[in-house]
C-alpha cells in the first residue's frame, strides 16, 4: 500500500518531487509479483483531503498500476496533512475480506 504526501508542498522547493515520487512508487511496483493470488498494490494520497488512487483490488498487473500511478495529478497549493490523515481514509482504503 502506497501511502503517499500529494499536498502543495511537496513541490514547494524542487518542481520535480511529484515525478520524482511517482517513479519510486512505479520502480517498486516493477520487482514485484503482482497478481490477485499474489502481491496487491494500492495507493492513497493526502493533502487537504485524503483520496484513494486505486484500491487493492483495482489491478492485477503492472502496466495497469504503473498507468494508475501516472494519472495521479500534480499536488495543490499548501495542504492541511496532518487533518487528512486524521480522517476516515482508513474506512474507505481497507475493503472487507481482502
Amino acid at each position: 500500500m502506497f501511502v503517499v504526501d500529494s499536498s502543495g508542498s511537496i513541490n514547494e522547493h524542487d518542481k520535480g518531487n511529484w515525478d520524482r515520487v511517482k517513479n519510486f512508487a512505479k520502480s517498486i511496483v516493477g520487482k514485484l509479483d503482482i497478481g490477485e493470488d499474489r502481491v496487491r498494490v494500492g495507493m492513497v494520497e493526502f493533502g487537504n483531503e485524503g483520496f484513494v488512487q486505486f484500491y487493492l483490488n483495482s489491478h492485477y498487473n503492472i502496466p495497469d498500476i504503473t498507468e494508475d500511478i501516472d494519472r495521479s495529478l500534480n499536488p495543490p497549493p499548501p495542504t492541511h496533512t496532518l487533518l487528512t490523515l486524521a480522517s476516515d481514509i482508513h474506512s474507505r482504503l481497507f475493503l472487507p475480506g481482502l
